[in-house]
């Protein structure tokens, strides 16, 4: 069989290099898999491994012809040297991604080293109000197991919402994309990471330590979240990983 068929979508590898035949071959592959009526095509992008005009173009090419089948296109295994050329084209938004792929990428950027005496807890939630509201419930069970003070605990769930709350509104991930966190407990710091794939935000960068008071009289009714997270933490470092994933962590300080 020229190319593999799985639950409704047709699975095709991307040609290493576009040498006559090899675009030829791949051309058959995809023709076929059209003519077998699947809902999308997913394109292995594993043997990209230096990124040309000619991939882009045939990207591109496979892209106008599944659309006008009405069949969506998910890439797989995407380089970050893909993913930045596609981005830097606006080309990236036009295909579908392989969110159990961007999930793995997620969870392991906030994954915690690892030490001793520490606790540490890794959960992935999606923009929804019903997923984010179960996230917070699972950091708050973590919290409670530590014995926190209870001052201390409150500023951690405050920083906790404040975050997830403004990468859902302002970061262009849709509501199934997924968000993930990690919480470290040391004997002395509570590190909190969180990790999406929206568009680029350095939280340092927008810093605003008027008080309330200054805000309400110049009118401004928004950006106080970030505020109240440089407020509460002790520290805010903000990463951008692979040119797609936005990486954040806070620490904060505390004694059992």
């Amino acid at each position: 069989m020229p190319t593999e068929m799985t639950s409704n979508s047709a699975a095709l590898s991307l040609p290493g290099e576009l040498t006559g035949e090899a675009i030829a071959a791949f051309q058959s592959r995809l023709d076929y898999a059209l003519r077998e009526g699947p809902d999308e095509v997913v394109l292995d992008c594993s043997h990209l491994v230096h990124v040309t005009s000619k991939d882009i173009a045939l990207l591109w090419q496979v892209h106008e012809q599944c659309t006008s089948s009405g069949v969506a296109v998910r890439l797989a295994a995407m380089s970050p040297y893909l993913i930045r050329i596609l981005k830097t084209l606006d080309l990236y938004e036009y295909f579908k991604q392989d969110s159990n792929e961007v999930r793995s990428a997620l969870i392991d950027a906030v994954r915690p080293a690892g030490g001793s005496g520490e606790e540490s807890i890794v959960d992935v939630c999606s923009a929804t109000d019903e997923s984010t509201a179960g996230a917070m419930e699972a950091f708050l069970r973590f919290l409670n197991r530590l014995k926190l003070p209870q001052i201390i605990e409150f500023e951690l769930r405050t920083v906790f919402y404040e975050v997830v709350t403004n990468i859902r509104m302002h970061s262009g991930i849709s509501h199934e994309d997924p968000i993930a966190f990690s919480v470290v407990a040391s004997p002395a710091l509570i590190t909190l990471r969180f990790a999406d794939s929206g568009a680029p935000f350095d939280p340092t960068e927008h810093r605003n330590d008027d008080t309330l008071r200054t805000a309400a009289t110049d009118g401004r009714t928004r950006g106080f979240g970030i505020t109240m997270i440089h407020k509460l933490a002790d520290s805010v470092r903000y990463a951008r990983e692979g040119d797609e994933i936005n990486v954040l962590e806070i620490t904060k300080g505390w004694s059992r």
